[in-house]
């Protein structure tokens, strides 16, 4: 028996260009340099996390994001923020000072709650403790910002990049595990647990709580 863990409304994560066209989330390649177009996956999907908590009624932002062109002027004021170095927002202190600094600034306040799936396999979470923190941020209506530094034997995610979870699916026993991510103008399903295996450079997991 498979359980799920989902975000409540997953139309509030999207954006819609004036042709009618829908994305899934704030897409990095809306950035107007081509250094933000290549290093912009931090704060495009902290702007997609903060775009949701948005359209839930949960913060106010200093742009309300009705249709993409929306989203990019979000993108813009997070970037202020959630800035990435030479090597991009690699590190969970980063995106989270960032999005928090972002948050002071335009007078509310967030929780950032985040784990750590370290490169070295001795320090690591096990794979249980890292789906209850994914079906714990799900569950609290929270998307979770995840970082893929290295894909391993999945054939479906970026590396060195971030995404948005939306969705867990697992079994009892931990023998099928799947994420729904959204990334851009894309949908994706992975597998979470061959990630989890065989992932080489680790990652980490971030959701936000609003105070």
């Amino acid at each position: 028996m498979m359980t799920i863990h989902a975000l409540k409304k997953l139309e509030n994560i999207h954006a819609v260009d004036q042709s009618g066209l829908e994305y899934f989330g704030c897409d990095q390649n809306w950035y107007v340099s081509e250094w933000q177009k290549i290093s912009g996956c931090g704060p495009s999907t902290a702007s997609t996390v903060l775009l949701y908590l948005q359209k839930s009624g949960r913060i106010g932002l200093p742009v309300q994001v009705m249709e993409q062109k929306d989203c990019a002027l979000l993108m813009e004021a997070v970037w202020s923020h959630v800035t990435p170095t030479p090597n991009g927002i690699y590190l969970v202190e980063q995106f989270c000072s960032g999005i928090q600094s972002f948050a002071q600034a335009h007078g509310f306040s967030l929780s950032c709650h985040s784990l750590d799936i370290p490169e070295n396999t001795l320090e690591r979470p096990g794979l249980a403790d890292a789906l209850a923190f994914i079906a714990q941020g799900l569950d609290q209506d929270s998307p979770i910002a995840f970082l893929n530094l290295g894909k391993g034997d999945v054939n479906n995610l970026e590396e060195w990049h971030w995404v948005t979870i939306v969705a867990l699916e697992k079994d009892e026993e931990l023998d099928n595990v799947l994420v729904t991510i959204f990334d851009g103008d894309k949908s994706e399903t992975v597998d979470f647990k061959q990630w989890f295996e065989t992932t080489v450079d680790g990652g980490a997991l971030i959701y936000l709580d609003p105070a």
